[in-house]
C-alpha cells in the first residue's frame, strides 16, 4: 500500500479566558488558608469583651472558633438572614470568628486566633480577605466589631496603622457616612459598608501585604472579634489567609486576537494597571508573547501592594503519522500533536469516509480505521490543549490498489534428513503462515527450517500478509530424495599396512554415484573419484578415513573406516568367524615368526578378559570358560619385541566376532 501525503494546515484557536485564576501560595506555611480544614498551627483564645488572650482554645458551647466550608448566603445565629457568601468564590474554606449568640447578657466576650508566619522571599504577599456579621444596636465602639494586627516579633506593627491594623464596628444608618461607625485608627471613608436595618453584614473585603523586606523572618497576623458591650448581641467575622507570589502567567493561543488578564484580585478598594485601566481585569488586544502588566492593588485600611503578570504564547501543533494497521486497507494512526504548555487533552478526527457512518471519526490520539478499499481520503485531526487551544490539520492518504504477491523460495537441494530452508520471498509482508501438505507450521519466521525423514513429493504453502494488511497465498511442489549409500573398501582386506609399506587402496561405493569426496584422516590430505591410494607416513598409527558420496539430485551419504600402521612382521585381522568353516575360525596374529610375544589380550565390552595368551601360535576361539561368546566388538592388547632387541611394541585395536 502507497501512502501520498498533501498536508494542509487549517488554523483554529482560541484565546485562554480563566474566570478568575487561582494564585500561587506558599506551601511552607502549612494550613494558613485552613485547606485541612482545621485550626492546626493557628493559636486560639478568647477571654472577656477586650481581653481575648485569657483562655486558650475555643470557648466551650460557643461556637467560636469555626471551620466554614458551605457555600451559601445565609448565616446562623442570632444575626438573622442577609446575602453574604459564607465561602467567597475561588476559595474552599474559611474559619469564622465569634460567637453567635454572643457571651450571654452581661457577659460580653472577645475571641482571637493568629498565625506565626515564616515570610518566604518567593511569596512575600500578605494576602487575605475579611467579612462580618455585627450589630448597630449601640453607639460606636459598644457595637460588635473586629480588628486585625501584623506584627513583628517584638510585638511591634509591621506598618503604620491602618495598614498594619485596625479596629472597626459596622456601618449605622445615620446620614453621615462615618454615623454610628467606630474605627481605630480612623479611615477616610466608611462607603464600602452596607446598612441593612438593625443588622448588618460587611461584605468581604481584600487586603495585600508586600512583606519582601521581612524575607527569612517570622511575623504574626492576629483576628479578633468582640460581643457588644452588653454580651447580648451575637456577631462574628470570616476570614481568609494565604501567603502568595507578586508574580504569575497567563496565557494566550497563538495567533488569538484578545487575550485576557483575569487574576485573582478580588474585592479591593482600587485597581490600577500599568496601561491605565482601574478594573481588576484586563483585556489585552494582538497580545505579544512575554510582554509585562503590572496592577496596583489598594486596601480599604490604606495598604497597596503591586502585582507582575507575563503573558505566554501558547503553541499548538496538530500533527499525525500512520502505517498499516494489520488487516487488509487499515491503517493506524499515530498523533503527533505538541503544545509548549500543558498537554494535549481533546482529539477529534475525521477520516474522510462518510460510508462508514460513525466510525467515520474517532476521538483517541492513536485511532484505527478500515477503508472499504483503495482510493484517497482527506484526514483531518484537531486538537485541543489543557489552555483550551485548538489546531487542525489535514492529510490526504491514498490507500494503492497494488496487492501483495506472495513468493516462496525453495532449498538448492530436497534430502531427507536435512534442514532444509524455505524462503518468503514476497516484497513488504509483515506476517505469515506456512503449511506443509496443509499442515500449518509453528514457524511463521521469514524463513521456515524443516527436516523430512521420509523420501517423496511434498507440496509447501505460503500465506503471505503484506504490510497492507492484505494477503496473498502461495503453493509450490518438490520432491526429497533419499540418501545414496556409501560404503568403504580398504585394501590390505586387514585394514591394516606394515611401517614398512604404509601404503592402502580405496574404493567407493555405491557404483557409479554423480561423486565421491575422500578425507584420509591425515591433516588435510584428501582426494577424488571412486578410487584413491594414500600413502601415510612410516609410523605406527590409527587413522579414520571418510567417504562422502553423491548423487545425481546433490544428496550425499557418508562412510568411514579405520586403517591401522602395524610394527614390522606383524598383522592382525579386522574380523573373525568361529563357525567351525575352516576359514578365519582362529582370531590370532597373522605371521609372527621371530618376534618375541610379551601379551596377547583380548577382552569384551565391559573389560572382561576373554582370552590370554604368551605363545606365538595360538588364538581366540571365540569362547569363554568354553562357552561360545557373543557376537559384536572385541578388543586386544598386542606386546611384543624384535630379535636382538629389548624395544617393546604395543598394538591396540577391535575385532568383530561374526557367526
Amino acid at each position: 500500500m502507497r501512502y501520498i501525503i498533501y498536508t494542509i494546515l487549517l488554523l483554529h484557536l482560541s484565546y485562554a479566558t480563566i474566570a478568575q485564576k487561582p494564585f500561587n501560595q506558599d506551601p511552607g506555611n502549612p494550613n494558613l488558608d485552613f485547606s485541612l480544614g482545621n485550626f492546626s498551627n493557628w493559636q486560639l483564645s478568647w477571654g472577656n469583651r477586650g481581653t481575648p488572650y485569657t483562655n486558650n482554645g475555643m470557648m466551650t458551647g460557643a461556637g467560636s472558633h469555626t471551620i466554614v466550608e458551605i457555600y451559601g448566603t445565609n448565616w446562623d445565629g442570632n444575626a438573622g438572614t442577609g446575602g453574604l457568601k459564607r465561602v467567597p468564590d475561588g476559595l474552599a474554606k474559611v474559619a469564622r470568628l465569634g460567637a453567635p449568640a454572643g457571651g450571654g447578657y452581661g457577659n460580653p466576650k472577645s475571641y482571637a486566633m493568629k498565625y506565626d508566619i515564616t515570610v518566604n522571599a518567593a511569596y512575600p504577599i500578605l494576602f487575605f480577605q475579611l467579612a462580618s456579621i455585627m450589630d448597630i444596636t449601640h453607639g460606636d465602639a459598644e457595637n460588635t466589631n473586629y480588628q486585625f494586627s501584623i506584627k513583628n516579633a517584638s510585638g511591634g506593627y509591621l506598618f503604620p496603622q491602618p495598614c498594619g491594623g485596625i479596629q472597626l464596628t459596622s456601618r449605622g444608618r445615620n446620614a453621615t457616612p462615618a454615623g454610628n461607625v467606630y474605627s481605630s485608627p480612623p479611615l477616610s471613608s466608611y462607603s464600602f459598608l452596607p446598612e441593612i436595618g438593625s443588622i448588618l453584614y460587611q461584605p468581604w473585603q481584600s487586603v495585600a501585604v508586600d512583606l519582601s523586606s521581612y524575607a527569612g523572618q517570622t511575623i504574626t497576623i492576629a483576628y479578633e472579634h468582640s460581643d457588644c458591650w452588653t454580651g447580648h448581641h451575637g456577631s462574628y467575622s470570616y476570614i481568609s489567609a494565604a501567603m502568595r507570589s507578586p508574580y504569575d502567567t497567563f496565557y494566550f493561543c497563538h495567533g488569538a486576537a484578545a487575550a485576557t488578564i483575569r487574576p485573582y484580585l478580588p474585592d479591593f478598594r482600587s485597581y490600577l494597571w500599568n496601561t491605565g485601566a482601574t478594573t481588576d481585569s484586563i483585556i489585552i488586544s494582538n497580545p505579544v508573547d512575554g510582554a509585562i502588566y503590572t496592577c496596583q492593588v489598594g486596601s480599604y485600611n490604606g495598604c497597596s501592594t503591586t502585582f507582575t503578570y507575563i503573558l505566554k504564547e501558547i503553541k499548538t501543533n496538530a500533527d499525525f503519522n500512520f502505517v498499516g494497521g494489520g488487516i487488509c486497507n487499515q491503517i493506524q494512526f499515530l498523533d503527533r500533536s505538541a503544545t509548549n504548555a500543558g498537554h494535549i487533552g481533546q482529539w477529534q478526527w475525521n477520516f474522510g469516509d462518510p460510508g462508514s457512518g460513525a466510525a467515520n471519526t474517532g476521538i483517541v490520539p492513536d485511532p484505527l480505521h478500515t477503508y472499504p478499499g483503495p482510493g484517497d481520503y482527506t484526514v483531518s485531526l484537531t486538537v485541543t490543549d489543557t489552555s483550551g487551544c485548538t489546531h487542525t490539520i489535514a492529510k490526504t492518504v491514498s490507500v494503492s490498489p497494488e496487492s501483495t504477491r506472495a513468493q516462496i523460495g525453495l532449498p538448492d537441494t530436497s534430502c531427507i534428513s536435512d534442514t532444509l530452508a524455505f524462503e518468503d520471498l514476497t516484497v513488504n509482508t509483515s506476517r505469515r503462515t506456512w503449511f506443509i501438505d496443509d499442515l500449518p507450521m509453528n514457524d511463521t519466521s521469514k524463513t521456515l527450517h524443516h527436516i523430512f525423514d521420509q523420501a517423496g513429493a511434498y507440496k509447501v504453502k505460503l500465506i503471505a500478509i503484506g504490510n497492507n494488511g492484505c494477503p496473498d497465498t502461495a503453493t509450490q511442489t518438490f520432491r526429497v530424495y533419499d540418501l545414496p549409500r556409501s560404503a568403504i573398501q580398504v585394501s590390505p582386506f586387514t585394514n591394516a599396512a606394515p611401517v614398512t609399506d604404509p601404503v592402502f587402496m580405496f574404493k567407493g561405493f555405491e557404483e557409479n554415484a554423480a561423486g565421491y569426496v575422500w578425507n584420509f584422516g591425515y591433516g588435510s590430505a584428501a582426494g577424488e573419484g571412486q578410487y584413491a591410494s594414500f600413502t601415510y607416513p612410516p609410523e605406527i598409527a590409527e587413522y579414520i578415513v571418510t567417504l562422502k558420496t553423491y548423487d545425481k539430485n546433490g544428496c550425499h551419504n557418508t562412510a568411514s573406516e579405520s586403517v591401522k600402521i602395524m610394527p614390522p612382521g606383524l598383522m592382525v585381522p579386522n574380523a573373525f568367524s568361529p563357525n567351525g568353516d575352516g576359514s578365519n575360525d582362529v582370531f590370532k596374529v597373522v605371521n609372527i615368526t621371530s618376534q618375541t610375544l610379551k601379551e596377547f589380550s583380548v577382552y569384551d565390552r565391559y573389560g572382561q578378559r576373554v582370552f590370554y595368551t604368551l605363545q606365538p601360535g595360538s588364538g581366540w576361539d571365540g569362547t569363554f570358560n568354553g562357552r561360545p561368546c557373543d557376537v559384536g566388538t572385541y578388543y586386544y592388547v598386542l606386546r611384543y619385541s624384535m630379535p636382538g632387541s629389548d624395544q617393546e611394541y604395543m598394538m591396540k585395536g577391535d575385532v568383530t566376532l561374526i557367526r
